[in-house]
């Protein structure tokens, strides 16, 4: 019975509103509709994604119990090798923690990837080719479900099998078919699972590099700093003991090619699981360095040859097993309970989730007036909330990068004024200003070329209210020439206001702003340092947002937007309407950035 409990704690998940649900059914959508991933579809998850999310809309829940069983079974035989390896009452602390892993924590893919680690370290000390094989296929459906985790774990599998034969040349010949075998099976699959490899890898990129820069968060920093602190704290002890142990056994790490292997993918895991707590900073991200950081360091333990390695690592594992129980997750200690499997099944009736269901259902649904028009044509939503979509069952026609907030640079804000001004451009498109993904983001700065687009091709069409303010823009019969003549180019000072004398033009800015040294290696290892942008109004009135270098450097529109009202008026009069930006400054210390920024302007006009 004991597999019973590493099952996932629901068995499927419900829709919702709002923005994590928009984007969980944006994809269960894409897949629905056979869109590409990487040309029609980009985001963070790809064609497997639903195994995380959970939503069983179109394909039931069959896949999602055979993964369920998939990772019981590796669970299992993971436990049966380490209670027999374990001499010592830490092997006791296992149990909790695996239950812990895999019955309560939702992200799947960072429970595949601390299996994956596992299975490597047990083939490189055992050879049992069941534990590649395995490997091979937890980092293929990783690829898949996510792509940051996924594409580490190819790599590190790759990595191993080209470490495996430089070490004992008589694998030279069967690392290089499992090699060859896994690198085919991308391939295939990919055409199957409808990806377009090169653009699923560069989207995926971009995304990844982008949200280092945009979505961190310095909210609890400020307004709940012991929490911060505390945590941070508890990260700087483990941190210690770990750099102690690394370097107090680097003479026998030397001497050891195969322990330096387990050290080295060690390091990387937790650095990974660092950077996936910090980097944003929330209360759900510091299990990721914490309770995961555990398991890799504990997984190391039990496949070190070196004893003196092998000792630290067990007072490491202690420690990090002691702290982990102290970490604030926000949740008190109900993180660390065991919950049932399923659980939705035993407490939630299909009347109550039916109820759930047409109450959104309500709230999103939009006036008679509106479905008859739109209803049998494409539509997409901007900045993100699909559930505008999903609620009044439309037919779904989404840009790429299919919400705004994440269109962090200039390629893949290209990438949706490319869908705007083509052929397969949705011919309705809802838009609302939308909540900030994060306090003081300014959401008109994101996804600037779709803005762009939707002033050249799109016309108002009405303004509707239903669960929030909505702007029905509609393709035109005469789209406009984009015309960007370029006004101005300078080089100005970090700190210092700018003075515009452009009002009431619509003007596009482009900001180069660069990281100094030390706010390169802070975007590297922890979070980037916080750049602000304060602006002044043509009215007179100020706001300071946060400016995310990537979206300044990609371009954006000098206007005020900031309620759907302004919005209408913004599409109504393609950007007359609203009050220009008369002024901005950008805050940035000299610790962390270059105090000179390289400034262009360019007058944006539209020829019919």
């Amino acid at each position: 019975m004991r597999q019973f409990y590493f099952f996932s704690r629901n068995l499927f998940e419900v829709t919702g509103g709002g923005l994590d649900p928009s984007w969980q059914l944006s994809l269960s959508m894409a897949v629905h509709q056979g869109l590409t991933f990487g040309k029609d579809w980009i985001f963070t998850f790809g064609p497997l994604g639903f195994l995380s999310t959970r939503l069983a809309l179109y394909t039931g829940i069959i896949p999602l119990i055979l993964l369920d069983l998939f990772s019981a079974g590796v669970l299992i035989y993971i436990l049966d090798y380490t209670f027999d390896r374990l001499k010592d009452p830490l092997k006791f602390l296992f149990v909790p923690y695996f239950l812990v892993m895999l019955s309560h924590h939702r992200e799947t893919n960072f429970i595949l990837f601390t299996l994956f680690l596992f299975l490597i370290f047990h083939h490189l000390r055992e050879k049992r080719l069941l534990s590649l094989v395995l490997a091979g296929i937890i980092s293929l459906l990783t690829f898949y479900i996510k792509f940051n985790l996924g594409l580490v774990s190819v790599v590190i599998f790759y990595f191993y099998l080209l470490f495996n034969a430089i070490t004992d040349s008589k694998n030279l010949i069967s690392s290089s078919i499992f090699l060859l075998t896994h690198v085919i099976t991308i391939i295939i699959t990919a055409y199957f699972l409808h990806v377009d490899l090169p653009g699923y890898l560069l989207g995926g990129l971009s995304i990844i590099d982008g949200y280092n820069d945009a979505m961190f968060s310095t909210d609890y920093m400020k307004e709940q700093p012991r929490y911060a602190y505390y945590n941070l704290i508890l990260a700087a002890i483990l941190l210690s003991f770990l750099i102690y142990s690394v370097l107090s056994t680097f003479n026998q790490l030397k001497k050891n090619v195969s322990d330096a292997f387990i050290i080295l993918v060690m390091l990387l895991a937790l650095y990974l699981g660092f950077k996936q707590g910090f980097t944003r900073f929330d209360f759900f991200g510091m299990p990721y360095f914490f309770f995961y950081g555990a398991f890799f360091i504990g997984s190391a333990y039990l496949f070190v040859e070196s004893i003196p390695i092998r000792k630290k690592l067990g007072l490491l594992l202690g420690i990090s097993l002691f702290l982990s129980f102290f970490v604030s997750t926000g949740l008190g200690f109900s993180f660390n309970k065991i919950t049932l499997p399923y659980q939705n099944l035993i407490f939630e009736s299909s009347f109550s989730r039916t109820k759930d269901f047409e109450k959104l259902q309500n709230q999103y649904k939009l006036p008679e007036s509106v479905l008859k028009e739109i209803s049998r044509q494409t539509v997409d939503i901007v900045p993100y909330d699909v559930a505008y979509i999903f609620y009044n069952n439309l037919n779904y026609c989404p840009r790429p990068v299919i919400q705004s907030y994440q269109a962090y640079n200039d390629y893949l804000t290209s990438l949706n004024y490319q869908k705007y001004t083509s052929k397969t451009a949705p011919e309705y498109v809802l838009y609302n200003i939308g909540l900030s993904t994060d306090k003081n983001r300014y959401n008109l700065w994101s996804d600037s070329k779709t803005h762009l687009a939707l002033l050249q091709e799109y016309d108002i069409r009405f303004t509707s209210v239903c669960n929030d303010t909505l702007q029905i823009l509609k393709k035109s019969l005469r789209p406009r020439k984009l015309i960007l003549a370029e006004t101005d180019s300078s080089e100005v000072k970090m700190n210092e206001f700018i003075h515009f004398s452009q009002k009431g033009k619509l003007i596009l800015m482009k900001a180069k702003i660069e990281y100094s040294f030390w706010g390169k290696l802070r975007r590297i290892f922890f979070q980037p340092p916080v750049l602000e942008a304060e602006l002044i109004f043509e009215d007179g009135s100020h706001r300071k947002i946060k400016a995310i270098l990537p979206e300044l450097e990609s371009g954006v529109i000098l206007k005020g937007v900031r309620t759907n009202a302004d919005a209408g008026t913004f599409f109504r009069t393609k950007g007359q309407g609203n009050k220009s930006v008369s002024e901005i400054k950008f805050i940035g210390n000299r610790l962390g950035f270059d105090q000179n920024i390289k400034l262009t302007l360019q007058e944006i006009t539209f020829q019919q």
